[in-house]
């Protein structure tokens, strides 16, 4: 086995319909090259490339050699394959096959009770669906159970009671992976004991466990069981084709019973087709199911086999460099067809079809079937050549211009249909082209004619007229279709009961018009304005396009095609993409939930590989070619969200030298705007941070703008889109362009190696003490491996991973909103335990003590945070007299007037009033610039009398010049308590706004109050409120003044004017005082084993913090 044999690797060539080994011919003198990916951040994904040397010296593999044994076998675009042995063996199911492993009915395998379903295996987990196992058949009544991967990642156990009906269980999350190994479990529990039966899913690395509960069990109402059928017992394709490499099964008799099956696929020898399994049941494997160690590395074409030799001849030689598929697609480079008439080119034929898609300048158009007469213009017609929607052009008439066409073998019951596109601001003199098309077998309607007009508002009007010209009957379709886009419009006569109808459908609106006695004959003509019975208007405002005549029969058919008419607008990205492959035939996989990615606007005439293109710059995933399969595989962008690493490696150990980070600014963009293809803009510029638009001695880097037009459904999507671009282009973290594997030294890694690719995560460990600490998250976006006889090595063009971390809703790391602005308070050495952190901007920390540890960065050094409380909260929990002494952060108290008068008992800072006339104001130091603090109080009285007193919550406190900012409560007379904000400066005092009565609130002698404080940036917020309610979420009072802007102390003030007549002394108490901003953080340090102290003033924020992502 490998390394301590030589590497068994094998080459391939499709010869005809069979693969040929030709490995015994592939040069060792010159290494097997392969590349994929993005390489250096390049916008899109390059063709796979794979080059080796092949010996040449009998003109095999020379195309033209008519006697070489390979001659008519090989030329351009032959396919190749490269695989590598190494490893144990698992059971392979290639992709578009049939193949699986099976084992005959048995009694063991004849569970009715309990089950316990595992399957380990390596897969994409999204975008494809079919059965895992399952002991099950298609048709018939002999169904026991079958165990169901979804599309969207999500599991699902089915089973049957009787044989044919099929009870089910869905797993309530995805598989954590979205590609590569993962063992998953599903257990039926057929009576819970409470009335009920419980599926429960599970997942591990591997059948060996431990397992993870995936989401919530799936508890059902009734018991049930499971029917004993005689199907047999299969692993893989289980009537439905899952392709992936399964390494082992087992199914159990009861949730963690014995196994009655337990094929492991790693034990067996290369190439069996029959084992028996520990538990005594015998394997079988059929059509393309295969066990094998082999990992197939490339699947590719050969373009070109340019011979060459020696100047002895001795050594004939071809040096191939063959490609992905998408390097054959890019040649020639033709536009497909318009969205409709690619759907309209598959049926059945019509009677006849027109697509009218000519460019401009052209005097007929084409029918779409060949041989068959096209429609003819004159006078003023003219094609447009413009696409729109689903549709490539169309034809437009002025006044005296016409088109017309004759139409042979139309039935008597028949049908018109057409795509019209009517501008939104259509004049009222204007009309569209009238669609027109005669019937002269009929009795008495001999014509039919369809149109609007401006002065119609925009509804479709459909005339009859006999062979007179006389108006049979004139009906409105009562529906506007201006400025909708090309619609698709039908128009049949038809049977219905026993009454003639006319049927009209507008983009799924139908009406019919019920026409007793009257006959139609089948159509033999149709064009546009064929004869004239709108007088003086000028038919300038509309364009037609796909007209079809057909019976009557082939409505519903017709009217499915409204979506291609449209382009597809609104179809999101990985379905365009698959239904774009599937158009074409070309094999295709979306590996991620194809309903995450984004709206579309209309599909327009473009070469296939611009369109698939548009799908991967719309949405923002990868577009890339498979490597086990002649594929092509989507990722969409949410796929690279999240992921669990697919390789974690140790620098010293694992990682092969040279690794070299780069600080380019290749992929920086901070100023992105965003274009919808014929829509609107929108744009984001990144005004903050390391990266951002300002100018590097400002701290940012200049700007580095983009600007992108993207083919989205609608202009809502663009400023989100435009967001995350500048996101993913303003993250300051190192690329690292090659992370560098030697498998023949690491053969650990091969089967991690063999999973993994393009976009999946690699984490790096244990760098150097001068890089960043912890671990270097990377995406690999490409790599080149190099396979030779006693080498393998793997080279990874990667990516920073760390934009791709997005929030997660209740997650514990990556359900947490960061700070718009936090800092220290206070400097702090390399082991203090307790960090005053300011915020400057937005939301706190959360106090709440359910949410620690909670991992926050500050200058590099990672720390874990504990508790948080706020700064300071002074419950008075002691006794004190001349003051109110030293609060439990162990800052004093200082106070003015005097000492006397403060003291602190009964669990309550207080203030006496022996005389009125006075004030006083006690202060503790926090030098803050946003202030935040609340001030708990009661009043002395039940009510006041004479005059109000009043009571100050203050910041911005600076002693010595005698300033401050105040929210002044008016303890009134009547009860009230009215609100407005003070300025002081030098002493000088200014009200800054007018009186707010603070609502619900009412002064009494028992009740305790809250008032709060806020300043930040010179916004004063303030609010009052009864301490047995909650805080109101509004601010009472709100006013800004830039005056003070340093920081200073904070405190409260009580005034009692000389004109309160109540008895004295007045003691006023305070339960409480409370500082919410700066607050405390309870932390352990250095957990990324960065040990430092930091000055004040150093940012603080969250080590993972949550990005929205799209």
């Amino acid at each position: 086995m490998f390394p301590d044999d030589a590497l068994n690797t094998k080459v391939e060539l499709r010869l005809g319909p069979t693969w040929t080994d030709i490995t015994p011919h592939v040069y060792t003198r010159d290494p097997i090259t392969i590349t994929r990916g993005r390489q250096d951040e390049g916008g899109r994904a390059d063709p796979a490339t794979c080059s080796l040397t092949l010996n040449n010296k009998d003109g095999r593999y020379s195309p033209r050699n008519v006697l070489g044994p390979h001659y008519g076998l090989i030329g351009r675009n032959t396919p190749i394959r490269v695989s590598a042995g190494a490893g144990a063996p698992v059971l392979y199911l290639p992709g578009g096959g049939d193949g699986d492993a099976s084992t005959p009915d048995h009694a063991s395998l004849d569970i009715t009770g309990d089950i316990d379903i595992r399957v380990d295996a390596a897969m994409p987990w999204r975008g494809t669906g079919g059965g895992l196992a399952g002991k099950y058949v298609q048709t018939g009544n002999q169904r026991s159970w079958i165990f169901w991967l979804n599309e969207d990642g999500t599991l699902t156990l089915f089973w049957s009671t009787d044989g044919g009906n099929l009870p089910a269980a869905t797993s309530t999350a995805p598989v954590p992976v979205e590609l590569g190994r993962v063992a998953v479990r599903a257990t039926l529990d057929v009576n819970n004991g409470s009335g009920g039966r419980t599926v429960t899913f599970y997942t591990a690395s591997s059948l060996a466990g431990s397992w993870t509960q995936l989401g919530d069990p799936v508890v059902q109402a009734g018991t049930t069981s499971i029917f004993n059928s005689t199907a047999p017992l299969v692993v893989g394709s289980v009537f439905d084709p899952l392709a992936g490499r399964y390494y082992g099964a087992e199914v159990r008799s009861g949730i963690g019973g014995s196994a009655v099956a337990n094929p492991t696929f790693t034990a067996q020898a290369e190439s069996t087709t029959s084992f028996a399994d520990a538990a005594g049941r015998t394997w079988t494997l059929s059509g393309n199911a295969l066990l094998t160690h082999r990992v197939y590395r490339f699947h590719g074409e050969v373009p070109a086999w340019p011979p060459r030799w020696g100047p002895s001849e001795q050594d004939g030689y071809v040096s191939i460099e063959a490609a992905g598929v998408t390097r054959r697609l890019g040649q020639g480079r033709k536009p497909i067809a318009s969205a409709l008439r690619r759907v309209l080119s598959a049926p059945v034929p019509f009677t006849a079809w027109w697509p009218l898609e000519e460019p401009s300048g052209a005097r007929r158009g084409a029918s779409g079937y060949a041989g068959k007469p096209p429609m003819l213009l004159s006078g003023d017609a003219s094609f447009t050549g413009t696409p729109s929607g689903g549709v490539g052009g169309g034809l437009t008439i002025d006044t005296n211009g016409r088109a017309s066409a004759g139409v042979t073998g139309c039935p008597t019951f028949w049908m018109i249909a057409f795509c019209l596109d009517v501008p939104a601001d259509i004049a009222a003199e204007t009309a569209t082209p009238m669609i027109q098309w005669r019937t002269p077998g009929g009795n008495p309607i001999t014509q039919f004619s369809l149109y609007t007009a401006g002065g119609f508002n925009g509804q479709m009007l459909l005339e009859a007229v006999d062979a007179a010209g006389n108006v049979v009957f004139s009906q409105a379709a009562g529906i506007d279709v201006r400025g909708l886009g090309p619609l698709l419009i039908t128009v049949s006569w038809r049977i219905q009961g026993a009454d003639p109808v006319v049927d009209m459908d507008i983009n799924g609106s139908g009406l019919i018009f019920i026409r007793p006695g009257d006959t139609s004959g089948p159509i033999t003509s149709v064009g546009l304005n064929m004869s004239t019975i709108v007088t003086e208007t000028q038919y300038t405002g509309g364009v037609v396009s796909h007209l079809i005549v057909t019976g009557s029969d082939r409505q519903a058919e017709v009217q499915t095609f409204r979506p291609a008419a449209a382009g597809y607008v609104g179809e999101v990205a990985a379905e365009r993409f698959q239904r774009l492959c599937d158009e074409e035939t070309l094999t295709a996989t979306v590996v991620g939930d194809p309903d995450s990615t984004e709206p579309m606007g209309p599909q327009l005439p473009a070469p296939i590989l611009d369109l698939l293109g548009d799908c991967e710059d719309a949405d923002g995933g990868t577009f890339y070619e498979a490597r086990d399969e002649f594929a092509l595989r989507y990722r969409p962008r949410a796929a690279d969200c999240n992921t669990a690493p697919a390789l974690t490696l140790d620098y010293h150990d694992q990682v092969a030298y040279p690794l070299e980070p780069v600080d380019d600014d290749q992929g920086t963009r901070n100023d992105v705007t965003v274009e919808r293809v014929g829509g609107s803009s929108a744009r984001v510029v990144i005004e903050d941070g390391p990266l951002s638009t300002k100018p590097p001695e400002e701290g940012g880097v200049g700007v580095y703008d983009e600007a992108v037009t993207l083919n989205l459904a609608a202009d809502s999507q663009l400023l989100p889109i435009a967001g995350w671009r500048a996101h993913l282009g303003t993250v300051d973290a190192a690329r690292y362009p090659l992370v560098r594997l030697k498998l023949h030294k690491h053969p650990d890694l091969i089967d991690a190696v063999a999973v993994m690719d393009l976009r999946a995560r690699i984490h790096l460990t244990g760098l150097p003490a001068w890089e960043p600490p912890g671990t270097v998250d990377l995406l690999a976006d490409g790599y080149t491996e190099v396979l030779e006889p006693r080498r393998w090595t793997i080279e990874h063009n990667t990516v920073p991973g760390s934009p791709w971390r997005t929030g997660v809703l209740d997650d514990p790391v990556l359900g947490r909103a960061d700070t718009d602005g936090s800092v220290l308070q206070a400097a702090v050495d390399a082991d203090d335990t307790a960090l005053l952190v300011v915020s400057t901007d937005g939301a706190y920390w959360t106090t709440d003590p359910a949410e620690p540890p909670i991992d926050l960065t500050v200058g590099g050094e990672v720390v874990t945070v504990t508790a948080v409380a706020d700064g300071v909260v002074d419950g008075f929990d002691r006794t004190a007299s001349n003051g109110w002494g030293t609060s439990p952060d162990g800052q004093a108290w200082t106070v003015s007037g005097t000492a006397a008068d403060y003291s602190v008992a009964s669990s309550e800072g207080r203030i006496t009033f022996s005389a009125t006339g006075a004030a006083r104001v006690a202060a503790l130091s926090q030098q803050a610039d946003v202030v935040d603090v609340e001030a708990a109080f009661k009043s002395p009285v039940a009510a006041f009398t004479g005059a109000a007193a009043f009571l100050y919550v203050i910041g911005s406190y600076d002693q010595a010049a005698n300033d401050w900012y105040a929210l002044v409560c008016i303890l009134n007379t009547n009860g009230t308590i009215g609100i407005f904000f003070e300025r002081k400066t030098a002493g000088t005092t200014t009200a800054l706004n007018g009186i707010t009565v603070v609502p619900n609130v009412t002064i009494n002698a028992t009740s305790t109050y809250r008032a709060r404080l806020k300043i930040q940036g010179g916004l004063l917020q303030g609010r009052v409120w009864d301490a047995a309610s909650a805080e109101p979420r509004n601010w009472h009072s709100s006013f800004y003044d830039s005056t003070h802007t340093d920081g200073g102390d904070m405190g409260v003030q009580v005034f009692v004017p000389g004109g309160v007549t109540n008895g004295l002394p007045l003691v006023f108490p305070f339960p409480e005082v409370r500082v919410h901003n700066p607050q405390k953080l309870t932390v352990t340090r250095s957990v990324n084993g960065i040990a430092k102290s930091h000055a004040a003033g150093s940012d603080i924020r969250l080590a993972q913090p949550a990005v929205i992502a799209l």
